[in-house]
């Protein structure tokens, strides 16, 4: 089997766990000085009780992804195994998916994949990627998103490599 296996870029991942550090600490500084600083209560609780679990969990993911190498993508006779986030869809067969397409969001590069049955797919996450799933569904034009944020080449690149393998697989979609 040919596949083509994608890792995640480690700059990248470690500029997101850089990020998120940064966010952590300011979220920390801005609750521990908000009446220095002025902040309405309301905007306290968002940094300490949204802001800060958040990005403290973007960063244990992104170390993590940095300590334990997996690919992020891997395209294959099968179909697409997308483990490119921590919301990533897993396998999706070539039957199951019904577009794949690359959009912008937020001025982020991204690929969209519409899966033919929604449900199916949902049923074999967890729960925590079931409800980010459905998050997804209503901003973003598809409920599983790869970003270009971590990987290596250019989403348009990946679309490419995609609707190849999807063409050649003996198993095609919709």
């Amino acid at each position: 089997m040919n596949e083509v296996v994608i890792y995640p870029k480690k700059v990248k991942l470690l500029a997101i766990a850089m990020g998120a550090l940064l966010f952590v600490i300011l979220g920390f500084y801005f609750a521990q000085n908000r009446v220095a600083m002025g902040l309405p209560l309301w905007k306290i609780i968002v940094i300490a009780y949204v802001g800060i679990p958040f990005f403290s969990l973007c960063l244990v993911y992104a170390i993590y992804r940095l300590l334990v190498p997996k690919p992020a993508v891997v395209i294959s006779d099968e179909g697409i195994f997308d483990n490119a986030s921590a919301v990533g869809a897993g396998m999706l067969r070539w039957e199951e998916i019904a577009d794949v397409f690359a959009y912008d969001f937020m001025g982020q590069r991204m690929l969209g994949i519409i899966p033919v049955n929604e449900a199916v797919v949902l049923g074999r996450q967890s729960r925590l990627k079931r409800v980010m799933a459905k998050m997804n569904r209503g901003i973003a034009p598809a409920p599983f998103n790869i970003p270009q944020s971590v990987l290596p080449i250019s989403v348009d690149d990946l679309l490419s490599r995609v609707e190849e393998r999807r063409r050649a697989s003996p198993i095609r979609g919709a």
